[in-house]
């Protein structure tokens, strides 16, 4: 009567996004000098073993504060992400979906794209 498989919903997809960026505000903070590397009884000059690569502290030279910006997209495709279809023999709507999909589907809205933006200041 009705064959296997028939009823188990539609495929779905969810693409998400985000990106950020970072940028040092304020003084520098004070750093070694160029090329000069950390002093440890755990960890030598040259690495864990004498053959790695020296460990240099200025790299990046780090800023007292930062600031980052963040934008991110849920559902960047825009896809509806469609539920489980009506399983009531005798409905119209038989075999046809009638609500979005749950789940991590359902993050923040299971049927629209949704971007967010945030600004964080690290002191």
């Amino acid at each position: 009567m009705i064959p296997f498989g028939l009823g188990t919903g539609p495929a779905n997809v969810l693409f998400d996004l985000r990106a950020s960026k970072t940028f040092g505000v304020g003084p520098r903070e004070k750093v070694a000098s160029e090329g000069q590397t950390m002093d440890s009884s755990a960890v030598s000059d040259q690495g864990l073993n004498t053959g790695g690569a020296k460990i240099r502290l200025d790299a990046g030279a780090p800023r007292r504060y930062s600031l980052t910006f963040v934008v991110g997209a849920s559902n960047l495709l825009n896809i509806v992400n469609l539920g489980t279809p009506n399983g009531v023999l005798n409905s119209p709507i038989f075999n046809k979906s009638q609500s979005l999909a749950g789940g991590a589907f359902a993050n923040p809205t299971p049927g629209n794209r949704a971007l967010i933006f945030q600004a964080n200041f690290s002191f």
